[in-house]
């Protein structure tokens, strides 16, 4: 349960990240 909690932010802020590079 917290795997997947933990994957998802990870995704999201890597997201984030890339949107605002660009």
């Amino acid at each position: 349960m917290y795997k997947i909690l933990v994957i998802s932010l990870a995704f999201i802020c890597s997201f984030v990240i890339f949107k605002i590079m660009n």
